[in-house]
């Protein structure tokens, strides 16, 4: 049977690992509409105007000045950089990665808890695997959530 002082070890090792290579999404959005521009053709974008209208559709085509988002089959919507306030790339392996990351972020921190409350009550079972396995489906669902926002790629100033 593995040590207390292993297991923590091993947990803290991970949850480091995984903290470590994580990048910020976002990081420098505000006023880039280079990004934008280098956005491919057929990206699925959320578009929130200046007036609050939400619009959800697949990039078309970008100028310096506008760009062209098809909300529709055969309807299109044309928007002056000026009227957008804020654009994010949605992107369904984004909210896949996020929600695989939280899972094991959950299963970590799920297992750590459960080892935890099996010690201090002494628990005549393993009460760390029921844990590990609410911890990682909890994780997984609020990181679903927190991928599906998608990726900020411009912020008007």
């Amino acid at each position: 049977m593995k040590s207390l002082a292993s297991r923590k070890s091993f947990l803290s090792q991970v949850c480091l690992l995984v903290l470590l290579s994580q990048v910020v999404p976002g990081q420098g959005a505000r006023n880039n509409w280079e990004a934008v521009q280098r956005t491919k053709p057929g990206s699925k974008l959320e578009i929130k105007t200046k007036a609050g209208q939400k619009l959800q559709g697949r990039l078309e085509s970008v100028t310096a000045d506008s760009l062209s988002l098809a909300v529709q089959k055969g309807q299109n919507i044309e928007l002056r950089r000026e009227e957008i306030a804020r654009i994010r790339r949605k992107s369904t392996g984004q909210t896949i990665g996020a929600a695989a990351l939280g899972g094991g972020l959950g299963l970590a921190g799920g297992y750590g808890i459960g080892y935890g409350v099996g010690e201090a009550t002494k628990a005549d079972g393993p009460t760390e695997y029921g844990g590990a396995i609410l911890g990682a489906a909890a994780g997984a669902v609020a990181g679903a959530l927190i991928g599906s926002r998608g990726q900020l790629i411009y912020e008007a100033p």
